[in-house]
């Protein structure tokens, strides 16, 4: 009773003090070393493909996972080197599939890189030459209803 009427010393009122300074310190330094062990997508879409599994050792620079963004497609292709100069950003495209033999899709060539390089998309066509050069291009349509990421695509 004497205790309960004295109240709480000093000293047991300071080291409770430390404890929670030592606890709030130790939660922050576990939430900086957690920040290691997340990652951050730079854009929004699904995981297509993925290379690691859960619990696999992560080496920095190598892909973990595939995130596409099924509203956001883009067609990567190649014009050869004989049609480099030909093709103006801003042109208009028409793409088709197999898998659609009835639908015309349309877009525009939307970025042409600076370079000519070594092609690197192969095609079904066996007369087609890898031994060219080519340029790469990137195509947006106005709707990809119907196609996925990967599919092969014929472009005029």
């Amino acid at each position: 009773m004497q205790k309960l009427n004295r109240g709480v010393r000093k000293e047991e009122i300071e080291l409770a003090k430390a404890v929670v300074e030592k606890a709030s310190s130790e939660l922050q330094y576990y939430n900086i070393l957690l920040k290691d062990y997340i990652i951050l997508s730079p854009i929004d879409g699904i995981v297509s493909e993925r290379f690691k599994d859960p619990k696999e050792t992560v080496d920095f620079g190598n892909p973990v996972l595939k995130l596409i963004n099924p509203k956001k497609l883009r067609i990567r292709a190649e014009l050869e080197e004989t049609d480099v100069g030909k093709v103006a950003k801003g042109d208009p495209v028409e793409v088709s599939t197999d898998s659609y033999k009835d639908t015309i899709y349309r877009g525009k060539v939307y970025k042409i890189f600076p370079v000519v390089k070594r092609k690197s998309l192969r095609t079904f066509d066996p007369q087609a030459s890898l031994d060219i050069n080519a340029q790469g291009i990137y195509i947006s349509l106005d709707d990809f209803t119907g196609l996925k990421d990967g599919m092969t695509v014929t472009i005029k």
